[in-house]
This record gives C-alpha cells, sequence and structure tokens, in this order.
C-alpha cells in the first residue's frame, strides 16, 4: 500500500504536459508552418486540397522539447518491475506526450498518403511527397513506401533539393531499437556517445548486482534475505535501464533527424 502511494504521489510530480513559453523547438516549427501555409495557399488556393496538405503539416511541424522521463516514470517502472501490478506496467510503459511526440510523423505520413491517393496530380503532391521523404525517415511504423521513393519521386515532380535532401544523413528508430537489446548502444549509434557508455555501465552495474549474490548464495546454500535484496535491486534496476535505454534510443533517432534537417533548411532558405 506504501509502494502505491508513493508511485502515484511520484506520479503527480512528473513535468506539465503544456509546452513551455518560448519553447524554441515549438517556434521554429511555427516559422515553419506558417510559410507552408502561405505556399500551399499560393500554389492550389483555398479547398479540400490545401486543407488536407495543412493537416499533414500540422502533424509533420508539431515540435517541441522532447522529454521523455521524470521522477515519477522511473518510480512507476520500478514498482512495476518489482510487483506484479497491470496499472502500474501501463503507467511504466507510457512515456504521455513525448510518445505523441514519437509518433507525430506517423500521423503526418499518413496525411500525405492520402493526399497523394485523393490527389495525385493536384499542385501539392511535388510538395506531399517531398515531405513524405523527410517524414519516413522518422517514422516508427510500417508504411508501403521509404524515404529514398518519396524523394525520387519528388525530384522527378519537379523539386530540384529533392536528390540533395536525399543525401543528408539521418537515423532509424527501429535500428536504434533494434540495438538497444545492449542499452547504449542506440545511442552511440545516434552519435550520443556518452550517454550510451554511461548506459551500458549503468546496465553492467546493475547485472552484476543481480548475479554476484545469486551465484553466492547458489554456491554456499545460503539464501540469506540481503543477497536476494540485492539481487532484486540488480533486477529491478536492470530492467527500468532496458526500458529507459529502447525509449530514450527512438528519443536521440528522432532529434538525430530533425537537427540534421534543420541545417539543411538553415542552408537552403528556399526548400519548401
Amino acid at each position: 500500500m506504501r509502494l502505491l502511494l508513493v508511485v502515484m504521489l511520484s506520479i503527480a510530480c512528473t513535468p506539465s504536459p503544456l509546452i513551455r513559453p518560448g519553447d524554441k523547438e515549438f517556434l521554429r516549427a511555427q516559422d515553419r508552418l506558417t510559410a507552408s501555409q502561405q505556399r500551399a495557399l499560393e500554389l492550389a488556393g483555398p479547398g479540400s486540397e490545401s486543407t488536407l496538405f495543412l493537416q499533414g503539416e500540422s502533424f509533420y511541424r508539431d515540435r517541441f522539447t522532447l522529454r521523455l522521463h521524470g521522477a515519477g516514470s522511473y518510480v512507476a517502472q520500478a514498482a512495476a518491475a518489482a510487483i506484479d501490478f497491470g496499472p502500474l506496467s501501463v503507467l511504466a510503459a507510457s512515456n504521455g506526450m513525448a510518445d505523441f511526440r514519437l509518433m507525430a510523423y506517423d500521423g503526418a505520413a499518413q496525411l500525405y498518403e492520402a493526399q497523394m491517393t485523393r490527389y495525385p496530380a493536384g499542385k501539392l503532391a511535388p510538395l506531399a511527397q517531398y515531405r513524405l521523404g523527410w517524414a519516413y525517415r522518422s517514422v516508427s511504423l510500417d508504411w508501403p513506401r521509404n524515404s529514398e521513393q518519396s524523394f525520387a519521386a519528388a525530384e522527378k515532380a519537379g523539386i530540384a533539393l529533392a536528390t540533395q535532401a536525399s543525401k543528408v544523413p539521418w537515423k532509424s528508430q527501429e535500428t536504434a531499437v533494434t540495438l538497444s537489446i545492449l542499452p547504449g548502444l542506440g545511442q552511440i549509434y545516434t552519435g550520443e556517445t556518452a550517454n550510451g557508455i554511461f548506459r551500458m555501465v549503468l546496465a553492467a552495474a546493475f547485472a552484476t548486482l543481480a548475479i554476484v549474490p545469486t551465484v553466492a548464495a547458489l554456491r554456499t546454500h545460503d539464501a540469506s534475505w540481503q543477497r536476494l535484496a540485492l539481487a532484486t535491486v540488480g533486477l529491478v534496476g536492470l530492467q527500468v535501464v532496458f526500458t529507459t535505454a529502447y525509449q530514450d534510443a527512438q528519443r536521440a533517432a528522432l532529434e538525430f533527424n530533425e537537427r540534421e534537417e534543420a541545417k539543411f533548411e538553415d542552408a537552403h532558405p528556399d526548400a519548401p
């Protein structure tokens, strides 16, 4: 009962889901969305085609500083690992607004694909293909096409910068998560070496804490409560490290792609 109370109090103290005033990521995204709105109206005028495209743009430009784990998240994950209680497991698996942020590109891709289906020869079709080229780099679901195919289609449709955009380096969320079977590898893959090494060391420390007392207890036939407590702490800590490592790897891949895209946009002010 006390553990549940501590968990609920910790969750109540998690950061606000509201976007903070002055968030640089959000302000930049607003500027780009405004430019997209003007471009869409210039190319296609007001109407259903522009509206659908801007629906996709609102997802694609839904960017703000990503924060994954507060104190409540860590407590919930530790509690879920320690006791078999369904609601805690749900809380532990959720990142709140971070989950929405990580899935925003999937929402954008869905709407751009709808744009291509409903208006394949529309005036905004080349721009939708170009956006798909960027969006497919940060999606977390499986889609019928990929970034390279979309950029190639955009280039064929007349967007000259699509070829250069296709050469911009990027990181896959799927690859980052797969590598996180060894905590820290996903972060190293995305260029966050110090973060990755720290997670590796932490995982090794908890693994040692779980294994050494267990092996000692088996060898000496002395399963004292101290050894059991240390092994339990090690196992719980290891589960939390694994969970947070793959979630953070997703974040690292997303932010890598957004940084590279921002560099490209800064180097090409006329980019659509």
